[in-house]
């Protein structure tokens, strides 16, 4: 069975260590006076912390349904059986519980990781994941929910 490891950009693991990893990274939305950017993709961390400290409005986004269910997809397409997706902490955000609802329409295909950890954390477990999957062993709580 292939098993793709999909996290966000939260996670501290940038686009190109996800590609180095083989995982998939979701870019998080920021908004900066109104207009939407994402992480590691047309916004640096400098371009970030420049606009805290630069007196613009910064605010934050999950993902939309559809940035996450077209990913989903994408990975799916790319002949994987299966994704373990370890969102945003469900302590900072609602990504978990919308990717959550989400997959139950993927037939047990995706499986959602919870973590209330931090951003470093999910990133550890990311790379868990990948870990895991190197060796072809995936754990299962008695829920039977993914457990990175």
């Amino acid at each position: 069975m292939k098993t793709a490891v999909m996290t966000d950009s939260n996670s501290g693991i940038t686009q190109n260590e996800a590609r180095e990893l083989g995982i998939f990274s979701l870019p998080m939305p920021v908004i900066i006076d109104g207009e939407t950017c994402y992480e590691g993709i047309d916004l640096t961390q400098e371009m970030f912390y420049a606009s805290l400290t630069g007196g613009k409005e910064v605010t934050t986004s999950q993902p939309s349904p559809g940035e996450v269910i077209g990913m989903w997809d994408k990975i799916l397409k790319e002949g994987y059986d299966e994704i373990v997706h370890i969102p945003m902490s469900s302590g900072l955000s609602n990504s978990y519980e919308s990717a959550a609802g989400l997959a139950a329409d993927y037939n047990g295909r995706i499986q959602v990781a919870s973590d209330l950890g931090n951003a470093a954390g999910i990133g550890v477990r990311g790379k868990g994941a990948c870990r895991q999957r190197a060796v072809g062993r995936r754990d299962q709580r008695r829920t039977g929910k993914a457990c990175i």
